[in-house]
């Protein structure tokens, strides 16, 4: 028999590559497409979470430890200079967050704004900008916000399976101009990390190889995922269309 676990486990990888089935009208994808968009990436809980699956002769037993970094990385602005890079790469006029919201009253406010997409049963709300930084925005240009709502790392091992590293995200785009959210669906992050024997060798040399993977999985999921997701026409194709 499978264990439930290690099925979950399976059905995790499997939906992490699903494409969203909510895409944007294509009127309203072209609108976010080809206008001026802040990109922003939001780790909730700034930590990791390992839960292990011990077999044991005559029982299993579920073990599970968190890691907090908070303080050590900045991951939402590092990683979302990656997002903002990415987009452009799939045609997107996009910018970091940061360059609109350099005043730190407006970065808490707009990170505010990002913890209420959640209420406090942890179910996901429509976003709403606060006030002033909606006119930042508005008067920097920004038509949309695309953001990238992360939970927080989680790391699962079977006894016998490599650990499996999960960042179950959220991706949002807000129109700016009229204060409406557009679009909110389910956007899993994750992969495999080389580990030799602990999942918790990614937490060496400063988590090194926790950096690199969130950068290449971010990456990789907004250049082959976040347009079909979103409904964008390819790059190339749009380019080639506007030249005949």
């Amino acid at each position: 028999m499978i264990n439930k676990l290690t099925l979950g486990l399976a059905l995790a990888v499997i939906c992490s590559g699903c494409a969203s089935t909510a895409k944007l009208t294509p009127e309203v994808a072209s609108d976010v497409q080809n206008g001026n968009v802040a990109a922003a990436f939001f780790v909730e809980g700034k930590k990791i979470v390992y839960d292990e699956l011990v077999y044991k002769v005559l029982w299993n037993e579920n073990r599970s430890q968190e890691s907090v970094f908070e303080g050590s990385w900045d991951v939402d602005q590092e990683v979302t200079t990656t997002f903002a890079q990415s987009l452009s790469a799939v045609g997107v006029t996009a910018q970091p967050v940061g360059r609109f919201l350099s005043d730190q009253s407006l970065a808490a406010k707009f990170k505010q704004s990002i913890l209420n997409t959640r209420d406090a049963s942890g179910m996901n709300t429509a976003m709403s900008l606060d006030a002033e930084v909606r006119d930042a925005f508005v008067q920097a240009g920004v038509d949309h916000l695309i953001l990238l709502r992360a939970a927080h790392y989680r790391v699962q091992k079977v006894s016998g399976f490599s650990p499996q590293f999960m960042l179950p995200s959220m991706l949002i785009v807000f129109d700016v101009r009229s204060g409406q959210q557009l679009y909110s669906e389910p956007f899993g992050l994750g992969g495999k990390i080389a580990v030799e024997k602990s999942p918790r060798e990614v937490e060496a040399n400063d988590l090194s190889k926790l950096k690199a993977a969130t950068h290449e999985w971010v990456n990789t999921a907004t250049t082959t995922r976040l347009p079909d997701a979103l409904g964008f026409v390819p790059a190339k194709v749009a380019v080639a269309s506007t030249t005949q």
